[in-house]
């Protein structure tokens, strides 16, 4: 069955025509909807910035003017001056909107929560983007800017508050720092489930983990595997319980949300350095455990560690793409809006060419931008105009 929905719902041009528009309506030559999708059509050939997007459309002036209605292409500063305009939010609001009705067959209940920091963006109070992915899907459900780091655990909160009803029947997944009670607790009221690791940011429940639980006295499921690659060799034991009153007991704050403990062992040999290089050392021996907590009732171990490890798609299909192929870490746009604008667009764009399944993502953009009219054909597959 294909992955999108031909020609069912309004087009992406159409929807992005119902982004409220603050510019002034004084002087204004060129439609929200036309702006975006010029920029949406550079992100698609890989273009890495606003210059290189504009020349772009540029080279394929005709299939705008037919397909548009553009009589002349933007300059830049214009580009960028609207795009500084649009509220995030709304920007997310109708292109996913679009997204959920397009390609609804696709789209999975499984989030991963994570942020990355734009590097390259100085004096600007945003720097900083909290991210819901999804780990399967590579639908990025939504994303919030903030000013620093440190603000991420209130971010996320906010998050997760304006999303309540994406979240019914959905599984977030998440580093340790999200594993506070109050964000448990939120997602489980609105519906959803979690599974997140823990770590010393929660040290009396990690203590608990640790020391407190005796494994071998309370009931527990296993699942072991063993996993070659990167200079590694590892034996991987998942142990969990769901047998949680002693739990309860011992640390004498109830913590309701949880369901499902858990254990990861590794243990094994790995090589420090990069495979090939000079300066690698011969294997090194090591032994790592490391603990999880969920709210889902029904967790198998297998299904846990398949869970925590899919977590890093945000960090290989998303983060790393972004910086790969676009440079995302050397932008330096910062005026108004606009890089939280650029960065959702560029994730789009990504997802739109994971729908392709390409072996290679970044060779995908490469024969979009070499070859034009498989792209264009490709905006009417999808129905994009």
């Amino acid at each position: 069955m294909s992955n999108y929905t031909q020609k069912s719902y309004q087009s992406l041009y159409e929807k992005l025509n119902e982004i409220p528009d603050k510019r002034r309506k004084q002087g204004r030559r060129f439609s929200l909807a036309q702006i975006l999708i010029i920029v949406i059509y550079g992100c698609m050939n890989g273009c890495e910035n606003i210059a290189t997007c504009h020349q772009k459309v540029l080279s394929n002036w005709q299939f705008f003017a037919n397909n548009f209605d553009l009589k002349k292409i933007p300059d830049q500063t214009t580009i960028i001056r609207a795009l500084s305009k649009i509220v995030p939010t709304d920007l997310i609001y109708f292109i996913n909107t679009w997204v959920k009705s397009q390609f609804r067959e696709i789209i999975t209940k499984i989030f991963g929560l994570d942020g990355k920091t734009m590097a390259g963006i100085h004096n600007s109070p945003i720097r900083h983007i909290l991210s819901l992915f999804g780990s399967h899907s590579h639908f990025l459900l939504a994303q919030a800017g903030i000013d620093v780091k440190h603000n991420e655990i209130t971010a996320a909160k906010e998050l997760l508050k304006q999303n309540e009803e994406e979240l019914i029947g959905a599984l977030i997944t998440g580093d340790a720092i999200f594993a506070t009670d109050k964000i448990c607790q939120q997602i489980v009221d609105a519906g959803g489930d979690y599974i997140f690791r823990v770590k010393s940011n929660n040290q009396d429940l990690l203590e608990n983990l640790e020391l407190n639980l005796t494994w071998n006295d309370i009931a527990t499921h296993q699942y072991e595997t063993h996993h070659t690659g990167h200079g590694r060799q590892e034996d991987i034991t998942v142990t969990i319980s769901h047998d949680l009153k002693d739990f309860h007991d011992d640390l004498e704050i109830k913590r309701p949300h949880i369901k499902t403990i858990g254990r990861i062992c590794k243990s094994g040999d790995r090589v420090e350095g990069k495979q090939g290089a000079s300066h690698q050392t011969s294997p090194q021996a090591f032994e790592q455990t490391t603990y999880f907590i969920s709210s889902r009732e029904d967790l198998s171990p297998k299904d846990a560690y398949t869970l925590l490890t899919s977590h890093w798609s945000i960090e290989n299909n998303l983060h790393r793409q972004k910086d790969m192929i676009y440079l995302e870490d050397r932008q330096t746009l910062r005026t108004g809006f606009a890089p939280q604008v650029m960065t959702f667009i560029r994730s789009l764009c990504l997802f739109l060419v994971y729908q392709l399944h390409p072996t290679n993502v970044a060779h995908q953009f490469r024969q979009f931008d070499y070859h034009p009219r498989q792209l264009q054909n490709y905006f009417r597959k999808v129905n994009i105009i």
